[in-house]
């Protein structure tokens, strides 16, 4: 049997998967190697489960965001650009600099998508910041 196990490595593995490293008497380290392959195999798949969650977690956020933006019951969008209504959602005097314009959108939740990227650079654009330069 080929392993895919890296006991270096399982501290750091096991911190993704679960949010904190383990105990140093964790059963991982006390097992042979076919046991630790697969609790290694175990902790790739609560990984998995936890990364989708995540995406799935940011994409209800966008589409959240996205009704929030364009919902007529929050603001008359008739005619608007993208920038005007964000202008309308975002107190842009209280972004002094890029990490307060990133603070928002990851406080929107989906800071570390695409998405959220692209929103970034639009705020900042609005705001008249450098991108390498806090204002």
């Amino acid at each position: 049997m080929a392993y895919t196990f890296s006991t270096e490595l399982f501290s750091d593995f096991h911190k993704d998967a679960y949010g904190f490293r383990p105990r140093m008497d964790d059963t991982f380290y006390r097992s042979d190697d076919q046991e630790k392959q697969a609790i290694w195999n175990t902790t790739q798949e609560d990984l998995d489960r936890r990364n989708q969650a995540e995406i799935n977690a940011a994409d209800a956020a966008i589409e959240t965001f996205k009704f929030e933006m364009f919902s007529r019951e929050n603001f008359d969008v008739g005619g608007k650009t993208t920038e005007e209504i964000l202008a309308q959602m975002v107190d842009l005097d209280t972004l002094e600099n890029t990490q307060d314009i990133e603070h928002w959108v990851w406080n929107k939740g989906f800071l570390f998508t695409c998405f959220g990227k692209d929103l970034i650079k639009t705020l900042t654009e609005m705001k008249g910041f450098n991108s390498n330069k806090v204002k």
